[in-house]
């Protein structure tokens, strides 16, 4: 394990100085923040136009307009840089191209290509498939195996934003979601990258708010989007099949609680029971299936089909080639050690592309999460309890998974409802008073600036080779 060496936290000065800046400014934000607070209140100060603006269905959709916005402008910067294959793009990258050229062997167990480049079988297909479209569309060139990845980061924005309005019942609280997904540095890296990834956490939102829509309304339509996407993100990853069985076995606690618990009945609701069954166990099985149709196209029998899929799992049981930035699942949450995507040294200057988070949200987020524990068993809150279980069901499978080697982004699922906890803890102090509107915007502020701070090693701007150390906040960082 990595742990076993030079693990320990060699703080530097960097670091040092943001802390003791960070906490100062905080005392100072905290005082100012306390008088403004007073000040509104002995004046009696209203301005119930502009609050009725500020509270108006518009304003919010507006918001969420220019942060999808700024999501795809931010995604679409110089997104044909590096102008090369880095990280597992010449295995992903490549697939895609070959698919885009109609090449059977894009589907199935290929062999290595010419250089570098490899085709890539331990996944489901429909990532590569969903960026093939894009080098179709836009032709086979590197913004191109990467433009589905920044339209589908983009999007993240507007579906996380929906979720925590859903589960909250609250535009502020889906604007502060969005606002902190859109300067999550680790989802902005993984939307610049022709990796799959990002496609997976789109669809785990999605079936994440159609459950939370079926929950509210109980109309099977969201039932069957639920278990569509789920599917799809199956179909991306076989990690995704985790949503499949957890959504899949919270539908059915909700419609005993709800129509068993509750309504004290004396007959289960056998019925529905076998409604969600069924849908969870045909719809999931045929969209995977369907990403593999050109598979079948290509002359290969079901048979064929069921032995790929048993090599596949062996290639992730048997993985244990050891890699320098590999994790343990119980580091991710802490964020002590994040993953190198790229490196480029020219003469005395250096490129690096690191796939990092915000420290500022994921270790606010640890709090965030502790809290959410908290209020939801005090008051049976069941969105923040859906919230929690989530975060639980993409990371505990980790500390069990055949796969020994894994790395920091496995946590991504996880982080999304770490995102949801701190939007709604941001939701409640925003509702209080003047006072904690300031305190919350004074640390969305601190997102912000720490997005921008590490944005450079998470893009590839070139830079001397010094200046890599201020980004070493931490000895296992960078």
């Amino acid at each position: 394990m990595f742990l076993e060496k030079n693990f320990y936290l060699d703080l530097s000065s960097g670091f040092i100085e943001i802390t003791a800046a960070f906490i100062l400014v905080t005392i100072f934000v905290f005082f100012i923040s306390h008088y403004i607070s007073k000040f509104v209140e002995n004046r009696k100060i209203s301005f119930p136009q502009l609050k009725s603006i500020f509270k108006s269905r518009k304003f919010f959709y507006f918001l969420l307009l220019l942060l999808f916005v700024l999501n795809l402008g931010l995604r679409l910067d110089d997104l044909g840089h590096p102008k090369r294959y880095f990280f597992d793009e010449n295995f992903f990258a490549f697939t895609a191209q070959e698919m885009a050229k109609g090449n059977p062997q894009g589907w199935q167990k290929g062999k290595r290509a010419p250089g570098k480049a490899e085709f890539e079988w331990t996944h489901p297909p429909l990532g590569k498939e969903i960026t093939a479209v894009g080098i179709l569309i836009f032709g086979d060139k590197p913004s191109s195996w990467r433009i589905m990845q920044a339209l589908f980061g983009a999007f993240g924005a507007i579906f996380i934003f929906l979720l925590a309005k859903n589960l909250f019942n609250s535009f502020t609280a889906g604007i502060f979601a969005s606002f902190l997904y859109s300067f999550e540095a680790m989802l902005f890296a993984f939307s610049r990258i022709a990796l799959v990834d990002i496609y997976l956490f789109n669809f785990i939102l999605l079936a994440s708010l159609f459950f939370v829509k079926f929950t509210k309304y109980r109309h099977y339509r969201y039932l069957f989007l639920t278990a569509l996407f789920s599917g799809a993100a199956m179909s991306v990853k076989w990690t995704g099949s985790l949503v499949v069985v957890f959504l899949f076995s919270l539908s059915i606690l909700v419609v005993f609680y709800k129509d068993y618990y509750e309504k004290k009945n004396s007959k289960l609701p056998w019925k529905s029971f076998i409604i969600i069954g069924a849908v969870f166990s045909l719809i999931p099985f045929l969209v995977y299936l369907a990403s593999y149709i050109p598979y079948f196209l290509n002359g290969n029998s079901f048979g064929d089909f069921v032995k790929f899929q048993e090599t596949m799992y062996e290639y992730h049981k048997n993985v244990s080639k050891l890699h320098v930035y590999r994790s343990p699942w119980w580091t991710w949450p802490l964020l002590l050690r994040p993953l190198c995507l790229y490196i480029e040294k020219i003469g005395k200057y250096r490129e690096y592309i690191y796939a990092m988070g915000n420290p500022v949200i994921w270790w606010a987020g640890i709090a965030a999460l502790i809290y959410s524990v908290y209020y939801s068993i005090k008051n049976k809150y069941y969105p923040l309890i859906f919230v929690v279980l989530s975060f639980m069901a993409y990371i505990v499978p980790w500390a069990i998974s055949p796969r020994k080697i894994t790395y920091i982004y496995h946590y991504i699922p996880s982080l999304l409802f770490v995102i949801l906890a701190l939007s709604f803890c941001l939701n409640k102090l925003w509702a209080v008073s003047i006072k904690y509107k300031i305190i919350v915007t004074y640390f969305l502020i601190c997102v912000v600036a720490a997005f921008i701070f590490f944005h450079p090693v998470l893009s590839g701007e070139r830079m001397p080779k010094y200046e890599l150390k201020s980004y070493r906040w931490m000895k296992s960082w960078i």
